[in-house]
């Protein structure tokens, strides 16, 4: 049945253009091959199967600007995620993230991030290469701390920290000046 829905929805993303592969809610375990044909595609949605693990082939998709890959059981993230640099939406929410690589700092284009309700324990300081990061969600995670390079995220408007185990803020996000949504609790 799995494989029937795949090569369908696959068959009808070819006769759309190829700009979007909707494979949400199938119960895939790994992303199909086949998918990684689709270079010029622009937005993907894995959300809502079982996927444990990104493989490092999501590199080949590096036109992509819209990435979901929300209500998951991802445990880790490849290094090659940070080689998806036209990026400007990536939801990682509803997994079991405990960690980020530092690649994820290339993504440079990056304006939308939420990592909510994942076990994530602290971040990378390459965070702080997200320049264009406007809108990100750390809500309901485990983390004690944030990386000083936190400052660096000069266009962030909206900061969502809440249901963490944060007992201090650093000192670095009165540097965010452009935030006018902050919640912390």
């Amino acid at each position: 049945m799995q494989q029937t829905s795949v090569v369908m929805r696959l068959r009808w993303c070819r006769e759309q253009g190829g700009d979007s592969v909707a494979m949400e809610q199938i119960g895939l375990r790994d992303i199909p091959p086949q998918v990684f044909e689709f270079v010029t595609v622009k937005e993907a949605d894995f959300s809502g199967n079982q996927l444990r693990h990104l493989t490092p082939e999501i590199h080949y998709l590096h036109n992509l600007r819209r990435l979901d890959l929300s209500q998951n059981q991802l445990l880790d993230l490849c290094h090659e995620i940070g080689e998806l640099v036209n990026l400007i939406q990536l939801n990682l929410s509803y997994n079991h993230l405990e960690g980020l690589p530092e690649s994820i700092g290339c993504l440079s284009c990056l304006r939308t991030l939420d990592l909510s309700r994942n076990d994530l324990v602290d971040l990378p300081l390459g965070i702080g290469g997200l320049i264009n990061l406007r809108d990100v969600d750390f809500s309901t995670n485990q983390l004690v701390t944030m990386p000083e390079t936190i400052g660096a995220l000069t266009s962030l408007t909206k900061l969502n920290l809440m249901e963490n185990k944060l007992k201090t803020v650093p000192p670095d996000i009165g540097s965010l000046t452009s935030v006018t949504d902050l919640t912390l609790q």
